[in-house]
């Protein structure tokens, strides 16, 4: 007997198709599975990819500089190149060394002014420039405790006690020596500078301070003791003229360091120099009760 063909109720083929339906669950944790495994690939083709040989920073280099160690800069820069980002991408990676963080960390060099990075190939390139002493600044004359400024004022180093008066030494009233303060404009620094050495080349007269009181007031305080003292309402040119001028006069051509107090040359053509001796009392250029000299231009 002929068995016929079997005929499936629409109930029947719905049951075989829900059979392949996904719930959102399993379709959530297929997709996890793929998305892990996605990641995984990509985890390890990066870890073995930026460890290729090729890929690495090889070498540093240091340029610039005179009295920073280079040996000590390229210490500083191969340990920020140690270790891994994330144990995964080494930072010698040549797209991806902490360049920000190595210069952050060279900052901290006392002297160091400003630094920069450049690739060369596997060869990292590093180039300095350091903070120049122009002068002191001290809190006081007898200060052994002093900070280098440079030309445009910036305290940028504690000095050591350093003797002689290699260094032209400044100071201000209220004005404590602070790391990463300027309190000199660099155009005063500049023309106090150029009026100390004019003193000294053409007068024979060495000047070891610089004392600025007040809003114009300034004391040049000289070795082997005196003062002259100047305001800045006046022009340094015209405080060296009238400087000169008194000293070549026969009146008082025989002042010489240690013989006299001060010069003041404050009040423009009208010259007070005070002629007693100095007392020493603790810090040249004390002075005690005394005659004074009036001289006019």
């Amino acid at each position: 007997m002929a068995v016929g063909p079997r005929i499936s109720s629409p109930k029947t083929r719905a049951q075989k198709k829900r059979r392949f339906i996904l719930s959102p669950l399993q379709r959530q944790l297929i997709f996890g599975g793929v998305l892990l495994l996605g990641v995984g690939l990509l985890m390890t083709a990066t870890w073995y990819v930026t460890r290729i040989n090729s890929f690495q920073l090889e070498r540093v280099e240091v340029v610039g500089g005179f009295t920073i160690s280079h040996e000590a800069v390229t210490q500083v820069v191969e340990e920020e190149m140690s270790g891994e980002y994330f144990r995964l991408i080494p930072r010698r990676f040549l797209w991806l060394y902490p360049e920000e963080h190595m210069i952050a960390t060279l900052k901290t060099f006392p002297r160091l002014k400003e630094v920069a990075l450049l690739r060369d190939g596997r060869t990292l390139i590093v180039t300095f420039t350091e903070f120049e002493p122009y002068a002191l600044w001290c809190q006081e004359k007898n200060d052994e405790t002093c900070l280098f400024i440079d030309n445009v004022g910036y305290a940028f180093g504690v000095a050591p006690q350093l003797s002689g008066n290699a260094l032209l030494r400044f100071l201000k009233d209220e004005a404590e020596p602070q790391l990463g303060q300027s309190v000199f404009p660099s155009t005063f620094l500049r023309e106090a500078r150029v009026f100390v050495e004019d003193v000294e080349r053409e007068l024979g007269l060495f000047i070891t301070h610089v004392h600025s009181r007040g809003t114009y007031d300034l004391e040049f305080t000289l070795a082997g003791g005196g003062m002259i003292k100047v305001s800045q309402t006046k022009s340094f040119a015209d405080s060296y003229s009238n400087l000169k001028t008194i000293l070549s006069s026969s009146e008082f051509e025989h002042l010489e360091p240690g013989n006299f107090q001060y010069i003041d040359l404050r009040f423009g053509d009208k010259v007070f120099v005070n002629e007693e001796p100095i007392v020493q009392s603790g810090e040249t250029g004390s002075t005690t009760a005394s005659t004074t000299t009036e001289s006019t231009n």
